[in-house]
């Protein structure tokens, strides 16, 4: 797996960009590539033992999530360590405003770099994908979780309407799966966010009834003008079904 640290590449590949000379490493830069590592070695664990391979509850033949061995054939999940330093200003332990305003211009970089990096490739499309591990989050499991839900809800919208979908995942999440309500697909030994395109299946996703109806509006209105040429006429005519429902109900509560 290529992680997309500041160090990602191998000693080989700079020395031959370096005509043979070795990439020298200074203190500092060892320490940050340990730290990198160290906050990186969970999360990869996770997608070779979990979301590479097929699961009893998953509902369904066939890997957690298909694409990704193929995506890490072909380099093309990318691994992001973000450090997280609220600027807080103050003594007292950071609140979620510190953490969110600290991290959310990140997230966002990384999702202009997501969308200028795109394979022209159709073949591609679903293979390209981001996954952001966190150092420095609260130590406290029910904090960081919480922490991690805030950041993807807030985020989402910002992402759907460029075609794409931020995913969360971290330890105690009790997201079920969408043909076994007995899975729990977004746990994670460790908080993560995801970045990917937008496919299929993601109706299910943008069309959550708690959603506030003016969301599902956008939201579905993204999905018809990402997703909808892929869509058979069944489907596509559930969809213009459910938008049409989210746009009265808007209307209703306008």
């Amino acid at each position: 797996m290529t992680s997309s640290c500041p160090y990602s590449k191998s000693l080989s590949a700079d020395a031959a960009d370096a005509g043979s000379i070795p990439r020298p490493y200074s203190a500092s830069q060892l320490k940050d590539l340990k730290r990198d590592l160290e906050a990186l070695a969970p999360a990869m664990a996770w997608v070779d033992d979990f979301v590479t391979r097929s699961h009893a509850y998953l509902g369904r033949p066939g890997m957690v999530c298909p694409y990704v061995p193929e995506a890490l054939r072909r380099d093309m999940l990318s691994f992001f360590v973000l450090p997280v330093e609220p600027a807080t200003g103050r003594e007292q332990e950071p609140n979620y405003d510190d953490y969110i305003a600290a991290l959310e211009p990140l997230i966002l970089r990384l999702r202009d770099r997501f969308v200028a990096t795109q394979s022209t490739d159709p073949r591609f499309k679903l293979l390209h994908s981001y996954l952001m591990v966190f150092r420095g989050l609260p130590s406290d499991a029910d904090r960081a979780a919480l922490l991690i839900e805030t950041m993807q809800k807030g985020l989402k919208p910002k992402f759907v309407e460029l075609g794409l979908m931020i995913g969360e995942f971290h330890p105690i999440s009790n997201a079920i799966g969408l043909r076994n309500p007995d899975f729990r697909p977004l746990r994670s030994p460790v908080p993560l966010l995801s970045i990917r395109n937008m496919v299929e299946v993601d109706f299910a996703f943008l069309n959550r009834a708690y959603d506030p109806a003016p969301l599902r509006v956008r939201f579905l209105r993204s999905y018809l003008h990402y997703v909808g040429h892929e869509l058979g006429h069944l489907s596509r005519s559930k969809v213009e079904a459910a938008l049409q429902q989210a746009e009265e109900e808007a209307l209703q509560t306008a």
